[in-house]
């Protein structure tokens, strides 16, 4: 397990972040993560697409916290990218 509690993250194939930015990018891509957890994905998107602007979603509150502590590090890495929770059922999209 790492220090941010991802103890699913040996399973996931270190090719697949990789895979999913592996096709053509407009010169200033938008990138939009549905699910963002503890943001282990949203730091490999980030490093693999550090261009363009990012909106990383979560429906817990906790999570986008987590997400925000492990992308805060790297903060520098990470202009451009917005973290918010969707609120399902609010009909206000997304909040802050």
């Amino acid at each position: 397990m790492d220090p941010h509690g991802d103890q699913h993250t040996s399973r996931l194939p270190p090719s697949t972040v990789m895979d999913a930015a592996a096709a053509p990018l407009a010169p200033s891509p938008r990138t939009l993560e549905i699910g963002c957890g503890t943001g282990f994905l949203t730091r490999a998107l980030r490093s693999r697409i550090p261009v363009g602007s990012m909106l990383a979603t979560d429906i817990a509150p906790a999570m986008i916290a987590r997400c925000r502590t492990r992308i805060g590090a790297e903060e520098a890495g990470f202009q451009g990218v917005r973290l918010a929770t969707a609120q399902p059922g609010s009909g206000s999209g997304l909040c802050r």
